[in-house]
């Protein structure tokens, strides 16, 4: 998931935000299942939590 995460222009993350991602071993389903909770733990800025849960919600739209 975290490639896909990479190519997403309005998300506005960078490679470092991508790479605490990826270190979780975050992918599949188990990323429509995080929480700003979650992604604040893992040490996300509150900025790309914010893009991230809101991709969540509009990905769990289309499920």
């Amino acid at each position: 998931m975290p490639d896909f995460l990479a190519f997403d222009l309005y998300l506005d993350l960078d490679n470092e935000d991508i790479e605490i991602i990826r270190k979780n071993k975050v992918a599949g389903q188990a990323f429509l299942l995080l929480t700003e909770k979650n992604l604040i733990q893992n040490g996300l800025p509150r900025d790309p939590v914010k893009s991230i849960t809101y991709l969540i919600e509009t990905l769990k739209e289309y499920k």
